[in-house]
């Protein structure tokens, strides 16, 4: 029985590319489609934790194919250009050529630098996203954006080619460590402040017999985060319009991130800075308290303690926050551009925000640090 595509994605020039999501992908969908088109020069890059997990299954399933894997750290430190320079050696080392396909097995990280290197490596080769995180599956895998990091901050460097595919495995979130499963969380949340405000009240636990690991509850949660990123992508290939409003929290969290050394886990990041952008979309006069209070509440109900989401800057230490926002790639003319919110579902881009007003928020998120538990089990 032929597999049906959850989505078929218009991406530019008139191709599109179908995303599968479902159960055992990996096992057999993804090497019936490798083998279906031909390919015989196979990369497989995947990450230390996921190669023998996934990466080494693959590559026996395709042991008859030139299929190799390349392995890299399970670090998100390892997001530069010395890490693209290893894939690239690589591929030269296995021959790749123009012919070849990348399958990027991870997340967020992984599917960023393959992207990036399907896009530039010999002007362009073949790339299959196979996402392992809910982040990854929601956001990261679609869209075919690949991006790197610099020492002055995240994603300063990108390209935009659409994978020929997309495989979302939700068998592969079963192995998923803690930080991981944060992850993709905030940016589920993000998603449904986006675009899907009732998604919200999916990932609030009303009971306790909600607090475990349900794929079937799981599955349809995925499912309505997809359909909230691909019209928009769909309508805005390279992120100068209505793309950027995906981008909410991350002006917050990519500085969070630089600003504290990259000690802050980027899951946790990433809801601060939702935190943070909707209590400063409330000091600028564009939402009402409620929906400050509504999004920290459901941010906090994730949290296994039940904290509330905050982290503390050191005392006069805020403005090093803005300072690594400056390099926000949606800054125009040395003008500060947020994603701000005027209500659940109604998100804006604003500019030339003002500094103190900036400043006041992140001061504000200084109510303790946010817990990072040894363990828990999902919120769903």
């Amino acid at each position: 029985m032929e597999l049906e595509a959850l989505h078929q994605v218009q991406g530019v020039q008139g191709s599109s590319y179908p995303i599968y999501l479902g159960e055992g992908l990996l096992d057999d969908a993804l090497p019936n489609m490798i083998v279906e088109r031909g390919y015989t020069n196979i990369a497989i890059a995947t990450n230390e934790t996921l190669e023998p997990l996934y990466g080494k299954p693959l590559v026996k399933r395709l042991r008859e194919y030139d299929s190799y894997m390349i392995v890299l750290p399970d670090d998100e430190k390892y997001s530069g250009l010395n890490t693209v320079h290893i894939i690239f050696n690589q591929l030269l080392l296995r021959n790749a050529d123009r012919s070849t396909v990348i399958v990027a097995l991870g997340g967020r990280v992984i599917i960023e630098l393959v992207s990036f290197v399907g896009a530039t490596y010999m002007y362009g080769v073949d790339v299959i996203n196979c996402p392992t995180t809910p982040l990854a599956m929601v956001d990261t895998s679609i869209g075919g954006k690949g991006a790197i990091d610099l020492p002055q901050g995240r994603n300063l460097i990108g390209t935009f080619k659409d994978p020929i595919a997309v495989f979302a495995d939700l068998q592969s979130l079963e192995t998923l460590p803690v930080s991981e499963m944060r992850n993709g969380l905030a940016g589920i949340v993000k998603t449904a402040l986006v675009g899907d405000p009732d998604l919200i009240d999916m990932l609030t636990p009303d009971d306790q017999s909600r607090l475990a690991y349900r794929p079937e509850r799981l599955r349809t949660i995925i499912e309505r985060a997809m359909a909230v990123k691909v019209p928009i992508v769909e309508a805005d290939h390279t992120g100068l319009g209505e793309r950027l409003h995906l981008n909410l929290g991350y002006t917050f969290a990519f500085a969070l991130e630089k600003a504290t050394g990259y000690k802050l886990p980027h899951g946790e990041a990433l809801a601060v800075g939702l935190v943070a952008a909707v209590r400063l979309s409330h000091r600028m006069g564009l939402c009402d308290a409620a929906l400050v209070q509504r999004t920290e509440q459901v941010l906090q109900s994730l949290n296994p303690s039940n904290a509330p989401v905050s982290y503390a800057i050191p005392q006069g230490r805020a403005i090093d926050v803005w300072e690594a926002m400056r390099h926000d790639p949606k800054w125009r003319q040395g003008k500060a551009r947020f994603v701000l919110l005027q209500g659940p579902g109604q998100p804006i881009i604003h500019d030339d925000v003002p500094q103190e007003l900036v400043l006041e928020v992140i001061e504000s998120l200084a109510d303790g640090v946010y817990p990072r538990p040894r363990s828990w089990r999902m919120v769903l």
